[in-house]
């Protein structure tokens, strides 16, 4: 018996640590884009989403409101869809909406179970019928390996914890990720079952909510500029020669001169555009250095020689990532300096 014990909490002192190991890396995830993003486009509201609201399990109820209220589909009529979704259900607009969209499906026996935990396989499911994908998943196999494989494709195949449960946090980065990918539409659709289909530019976010996604590199913010060619005044980004409102809230002093990911949201006449979220593109690093110590610049082998320090003699080479903008005296070089 005391050998069989030492056996169990051998075993459990082995387990804890990898069962706290997969609990920090689920809770480690930063989830400020998706937030941010879904409360500009009217999903969230504009409050503090707290950690423990993110680790919370999402409910069938839950996630289809915030995905009808992202593809505005949620509706006014007061008829029942769903036996135990009744009129007067706080979510009844959205679920009914989404049902009739074709985004959500009725199945025999007429229930919706709201309260039920949604599976990460549900949230696929109609993330990629939202997108327009729901003719593709069904014929690559139908529910649920039709539309996970499609998910895969299309680089929203996420990571969750459980499959049976998802928490609010990696719902809305299923909605998120769905909503950033291309739109498809069906173009034609043989007896046979084979069909073709025309891919667009347009997203969700882009066709509902008119928010774009974006790469580009920051020339100029509030005032300074990395050449000579690009301007912007105070809360102003110059990106690729387009202007964008800044909020004085965001902290973007450090994307000058740098690659970025953005998205920003157009007003009702598209005549302005607003920055709502941008984070540099991973490979930048910086890297300061006075400008006297500075000695050799090759523009073929993208290396950079310069002293350690103002008082060594010694030089250090580095190699820089092709992206990098070499800027000397206001200009960009493409030249040795």
């Amino acid at each position: 018996i005391r050998s069989l014990l030492i056996c169990i909490l051998t075993i459990l002192s082995l387990s804890i640590p990898m069962m706290t190991s997969a609990e920090a890396d689920k809770s480690n995830y930063d989830y400020s884009k998706e937030i941010t993003v879904l409360q500009s486009a009217g999903v969230l509201e504009q409050t503090e989403v707290s950690a423990a609201e993110l680790s919370s399990v999402l409910t069938r109820a839950e996630f289809a409101d915030f995905l009808a209220k992202l593809i505005n589909a949620r509706t006014e009529d007061s008829g029942v869809v769903f036996i135990d979704v009744a009129t007067d259900n706080l979510y009844a607009k959205s679920i009914n909406g989404l049902a009739k969209a074709g985004v959500a499906s009725v199945p025999q026996d007429l229930k919706f179970n709201p309260d039920a935990a949604i599976t990460y396989d549900e949230a696929l499911t109609m993330v990629i019928r939202a997108a327009g994908y729901g003719v593709m998943a069904q014929t690559n196999g139908g529910y649920p390996t039709g539309y996970t494989y499609t998910a895969s494709k299309l680089g929203i195949r996420n990571i969750v914890a459980d499959n049976d449960s998802i928490t609010l946090g990696e719902g809305l980065k299923v909605i998120y990720d769905g909503a950033t990918v291309g739109t498809y539409s069906a173009d034609k659709i043989t007896a046979d079952g084979n069909y073709t289909f025309n891919v667009s530019d347009d997203t969700l976010l882009s066709i509902y909510q008119r928010i774009y996604l974006q790469n580009g590199k920051v020339y100029a913010l509030n005032g300074s500029s990395i050449d000579n060619e690009h301007t912007a005044d105070d809360s102003e980004m110059n990106i690729d020669g387009l202007i964008y409102n800044v909020d004085e809230n965001m902290n973007a002093d450090y994307c000058l001169g740098n690659n970025v990911e953005f998205l920003y949201k157009t007003d009702d006449t598209k005549d302005s555009a607003s920055l709502i979220y941008l984070e540099k593109e991973s490979g930048d690093r910086e890297l300061e250095i006075s400008s006297k110590n500075i000695g050799t610049f090759n523009s073929e082998s993208f290396t950079l020689e310069y002293s350690k320090s103002d008082e060594s003699s010694k030089k250090i080479s580095v190699s820089l990532p092709r992206s990098v903008n070499v800027v000397y005296n206001g200009r960009s070089n493409d030249s040795s300096i």
